[in-house]
């Protein structure tokens, strides 16, 4: 029998990351345009429209947070982020701006979306969290896609249904072995040497089959149970099989269970 392939080492990172702020807040707008972040703070939400939202876009743009086009239209790209932007400045990430977002947009302490790709190495990147953001971020860097779908909503709404964001994580239909975490390094271990022993063999942060999970992991089996392969392997299969993580959810479950 030939030896298990070894899982690469993962380069990356303390476990703890600087994140880079921002010293200008909003003194380059004009005195009307600072009183709407300072004081009158108006709650905005999706599907609004006009030069409130405007305002917010143009100042998440200037922090480095992709949405496309300043349009005045409270879309999809924009929720995701201000979702992202609330993540890193420990906001709850419901994607409303409310007036703690107005406020952390105003500050002159405000956090940057990171490009530096340090992430934290951990066994769980819960959705919508700075962590699993900074993770995605590194692998759509490495896999040469938008950074936008590092914070998409559509992504993180996958990996909410998926996985949680655990690591490594067995399918359930390994039954009560996936549910317990002893028995997880047993079936990583299985899985690299090919052998199945459950219905599906999907696994990790996007559960992917072990043939999608040789296709799409930079390591092949061997990169299961770690996150930067996991999160690279989930943006490469929604590159090759939906195009976007936007159509990969609007796919979720239509064709088969899964995306």
């Amino acid at each position: 029998m030939s030896a298990e392939p070894a899982a690469p080492a993962d380069p990356v990172a303390p476990p703890t990351v600087q994140a880079p702020r921002d010293t200008a807040g909003v003194a380059h707008l004009s005195a009307a345009d600072q009183a709407v972040f300072t004081q009158q703070k108006p709650r905005l939400t999706w599907g609004m429209q006009g030069h409130n939202v405007e305002l917010v876009q143009a100042q998440l743009q200037r922090l480095g947070y992709p949405l496309g086009t300043a349009d005045s239209s409270f879309g999809a790209k924009t929720r995701s982020a201000i979702r992202a932007f609330q993540a890193f400045n420990g906001i709850e990430p419901d994607g409303i701006v409310g007036r703690a977002t107005w406020d952390a947009l105003a500050s002159t302490n405000a956090v940057r979306l990171p490009t530096d790709g340090v992430y934290p190495v951990k066994s769980v990147y819960r959705q919508f969290t700075a962590d699993a953001y900074r993770l995605f971020l590194r692998a759509a860097a490495d896999e040469g896609v938008p950074a936008d779908w590092a914070i998409a909503d559509s992504l993180h709404k996958l990996i909410d249904a998926e996985s949680d964001g655990e690591v490594g994580r067995p399918n359930y239909t390994y039954g009560w072995r996936a549910n317990r975490a002893s028995e997880w390094p047993k079936i990583h271990a299985e899985l690299r040497r090919g052998r199945i022993t459950a219905t599906s063999s999907a696994t990790g942060i996007g559960q992917l089959l072990l043939g999608n999970v040789e296709i799409h992991y930079p390591s092949g089996r061997a990169g299961i149970n770690v996150p930067l392969e996991e999160a690279r392997g989930m943006l490469s299969y929604i590159k090759d099989r939906h195009h976007t993580p936007d159509q990969a959810w609007r796919n979720y479950n239509s064709v088969h269970e899964g995306y």
